[in-house]
């Protein structure tokens, strides 16, 4: 899809029932986090999570975080690499119907914060089915940390997974394997210590991933 050309200082003009005025700029500039490194193509322009999903597909990787735009690192072989296995892993699991998986698939936390994890498990009394964005909080999202992003992976992605209610994180480095489990006590996700060859998630039962084949992907030339 090609878009039109955007003035990214002109002011958001909406009609009288809230949408963006025919005609006018979709965007405007609005104040990128410091910490998050990536700031080219859309990323700082400001809009609200049914714009940013009505874009549809785009040449690079955005999501949309408390307003403003953010273009995402694409993911090197090895990221992905992780993110099958880790699918493949699982795949006992939901084939017996005990949960749903999704890939890279944008999940709308609020009116203008659209994160797009890297896996996101459901129970499947929960399944959301097959809709276009997920909007209702994952039991266990899963992020595999990217060149540059780690930080922020760690941080304030956790952090607003957080606020959206979400009992399990697990962020995994593909450089060395290791694993940073978080579990919801009391309101917030805490990190729990983990060092082991296995863990089974604790809000769905069953759901196991052992690491041995992530630690030979990370071995992997």
């Amino acid at each position: 899809m090609r878009w039109p050309p955007v003035d990214r200082n002109a002011k958001l003009r909406r009609d009288a029932t809230g949408r963006p005025a025919p005609g006018v700029a979709l965007f405007r500039m609005s104040v990128v986090p410091r910490s998050f490194p990536y700031d080219t193509g859309f990323a700082g322009a400001h809009m609200r999570a049914d714009e940013f999903l009505g874009m549809g597909e785009t040449t690079e990787r955005y999501q949309l975080i408390e307003g403003p735009v953010m273009r995402t690192p694409r993911p090197t072989s090895r990221h992905q690499a992780v993110i099958h296995n880790v699918m493949l892993q699982f795949a006992p699991h939901l084939q017996r119907g005990l949960a749903v998986a999704y890939a890279e698939v944008d999940w709308q936390l609020d009116d203008d914060t659209v994160y797009s994890p890297d896996i996101a498990v459901y129970g499947a009394s929960r399944s959301p089915g097959l809709p276009a964005a997920l909007t209702t909080t994952p039991d266990l999202i899963i992020e595999v940390l990217s060149p540059g992003a780690g930080s922020f992976d760690l941080n304030e992605t956790k952090d607003a997974y957080e606020r959206a209610g979400l009992a399990e994180y697990w962020a995994i480095d593909p450089k060395d394997a290791g694993l940073r489990c978080s579990r919801r006590q009391e309101g917030l996700l805490v990190e729990i210590p983990f060092k082991g060859d296995t863990i089974v998630s604790a809000v769905l039962p069953g759901l196991t991933l052992h690491m041995e084949p992530l630690r030979e992907l990370a071995a992997a030339d």
